[in-house]
């Protein structure tokens, strides 16, 4: 009888072992997972991306060729939202505010729009809050700006120690590089024109083949300066988002700023 009950002592002790250890391990689980979703609740876009900056494309546009949208957002959450409608107007309406983020730190609201931040770039979603769908969905992305010279519209604003006007008889002069086909083209204000360029270590640069229409303007004075400018360079220098382009050691041949709204 003592054989018997040392033996069933013994089961009822293993058994409560058991049971403990099972607990022990389901509660460390949970422990476990609670971390894992917090680990995944600060991955997000408004924690890991480096979101700050400005964003340009051309959105889709039912009475217009499309919308030109520029978004600048500050690190302090404020931004800059400027938009023209192309083939109707050059007129420019800027939009001001503070944005929001949405309780997942994936999507930005700026007024009355949506964007979902994705890896350099924004994407506007409909007035849901969802990704819109079809044949023009990836029309719906804003790239952001990357640093340097390439793929982006730089607008003279000084040239030979003397501020270039911008209005109706003085539009814009501007370059754009192409960073694929290594080309540049742009407008002087009155010509198109393109041509092929080099960038060189220590901010080398060299324009070369540079061919433009002919029209004749009203006011000559700032191709005179851009197509010098051009022709003359050999380095350029960028500081506080402003590009200068010079000759060897010699006074600035020109300043630009870049300007989406210029081409």
């Amino acid at each position: 009888m003592k054989t018997i009950l040392s033996f069933t002592a013994l089961i009822m002790a293993v058994l409560v072992s058991s049971c403990g250890s099972t607990k022990q391990r389901a509660s460390e689980s949970g422990k476990e997972g609670v971390g894992e979703n917090r680990a995944d609740a600060a991955h997000n876009s408004k924690n890991s991306l480096d979101w700050q900056g400005t964003y340009a494309g051309v959105l889709p546009c039912a009475d217009c060729e499309g919308i030109l949208t520029v978004i600048t957002i500050s690190n302090d959450r404020h931004y800059l939202m400027q938009t023209r409608y192309n083939g109707k107007s050059r007129q420019v309406f800027d939009t001001k505010g503070n944005l929001t983020w949405d309780s997942r730190g994936g999507v930005i609201t700026l007024g009355e729009t949506k964007y979902k931040v994705g890896e350099n770039k924004l994407i506007q979603l409909d007035r849901s809050g969802n990704l819109i769908t079809g044949e023009l969905a990836d029309k719906y992305v804003l790239s952001k700006s990357a640093p340097g010279l390439d793929n982006k519209p730089w607008r003279m604003f000084e040239a030979a120690n003397r501020t270039i006007a911008t209005d109706s008889i003085n539009p814009p002069a501007w370059f754009r590089l192409d960073a694929t086909e290594k080309r540049v083209y742009g407008n002087t204000g009155c010509n198109s024109y393109n041509g092929d360029y080099e960038l060189e270590d220590g901010n080398r640069i060299k324009f070369s083949n540079i061919i433009s229409t002919l029209m004749a303007c009203p006011e000559m004075q700032n191709e005179a300066f851009l197509m010098r400018a051009l022709y003359t360079t050999d380095n350029y220098f960028i500081s506080n988002d402003t590009l200068i382009l010079n000759k060897a050691k010699m006074a600035p041949l020109a300043r630009f700023k870049v300007d989406y709204f210029a081409e």
